[in-house]
């Protein structure tokens, strides 16, 4: 399909895909946003739609399947939600595809729990994937079948590996993939408003109560404290301590709990770019100073952060280059802007850090 003006055009279908309408076709479009997350992928989309509000097109059927295309590529793919008519049309939404996994439950009642069997088994009930490379990942205690949804499950079982998960567009689909968080930078983004960092407590002295021997015969149980700490973090931003109770876990040595609180402390980000950025055309380069089509970009790339205003500064070494992982762009069509934010997860936060890793007592 051509582009219409450069700007990308939005298609529905029914759910096997045919029936498609073109909503310009329609009415006019306007305001058309969408955005890509990591995890996930294509996250969410909105317009509005001129077209008479007292009757409802066939195009605009919850449940359809809608399409952004910018070219001949779609950009962007997910799921309508109901649309809500007003004074000036039709206001349309829609669900990413890379968010469809919140409507399947993880189901594992054959085949164990993992991410390759519970996409797979998700897949065969409709889910509009295509199993990637999903192999990797653990969870300390799986969850009953069913109790949570597919989304959920691959966040938990990526979660302790420091890694994350993807459906992306290939030739065939959208692939969904478990991957290591990216670390190569891949984007240049001029940013000329001042940055602000997140900060999240800097603690960086973390001490950890755990059960040295066992309740037995008339001897109570006994305790030991370890304390892992960040020396470097603490001889530039001065000690902070937190307190982790880990003796739920059952009997340990000192070694198992000082490694837990290190295994913690290194998870564990004190201080990020929250962002977002908002970016035009030029500011948003390949990592060869190339600008990039903002309409079809995606989350998942590794920004090197070139600031022409606000402070230069990371967790430990204040110099530049600052770098981030992107967990989140959103593209608006009616300005050609891209809204850039960087990646904060479980991580930012040292009470989910310690919730995720906390040991478990053995059966």
């Amino acid at each position: 399909m051509t582009m219409d003006g450069g700007q990308p055009l939005v298609v529905t279908s029914r759910p096997d895909g045919s029936g498609p309408y073109y909503l310009n076709h329609i009415g006019s479009v306007a305001g058309l946003a969408y955005s890509d997350t990591m995890p996930g992928g294509p996250e969410s989309m909105e317009l509005v739609l001129g077209a008479d509000p007292h009757t409802r097109h066939e195009a605009l059927s919850p449940g359809r399947r809608v399409q952004v295309q910018k070219g001949m590529s779609c950009v962007w793919e997910g799921r309508l939600l109901e649309p809500a008519a007003g004074d000036g049309g039709w206001a349309v939404t829609a669900d990413g595809i890379g968010t469809l996994g919140k409507y399947y439950r993880a189901d594992w009642q054959s085949g164990g729990w993992t991410a390759a069997n519970l996409v797979a088994r998700a897949i065969s009930r409709g889910l509009r994937w295509i199993a990637g490379s999903l192999s990797g990942g653990y969870l300390l205690q799986p969850s009953d079948t069913g109790t949570v949804t597919v989304d959920d499950a691959l966040n938990q079982i990526a979660a302790t590996q420091s890694s994350t998960w993807r459906v992306s567009r290939v030739h065939a689909g959208w692939q969904c993939d478990l991957i290591a968080l990216p670390g190569t930078t891949t984007r240049l983004l001029v940013s000329t408003s001042p940055a602000v960092r997140t900060l999240a407590g800097y603690v960086n002295a973390l001490q950890v109560k755990y059960q040295a021997t066992a309740d037995k015969g008339n001897k109570p149980a006994t305790f030991g404290w370890q304390t892992a700490t960040l020396p470097d973090s603490i001889t530039r931003h001065d000690r902070t301590e937190a307190f982790w109770d880990v003796t739920s876990g059952g009997v340990m040595s000192s070694s198992a709990a000082l490694a837990l609180g290190n295994a913690a402390l290194a998870k564990y980000l004190a201080a990020s770019y929250a962002g977002p950025f908002t970016v035009s055309h030029g500011q948003y380069l390949t990592a060869g100073g190339v600008p990039v089509d903002l309409a079809c970009e995606s989350a998942g790339e590794v920004v090197q952060l070139v600031l022409a205003d606000g402070p230069y500064g990371g967790e430990i070494y204040p110099v530049p280059p600052v770098r981030f992982q992107v967990g989140q762009v959103k593209y608006a069509a009616a300005s050609d802007t891209l809204e850039v934010t960087p990646y904060q997860s479980w991580r930012g936060d040292l009470n989910n850090v310690m919730t995720l890793l906390a040991p478990r007592a053995p059966a």
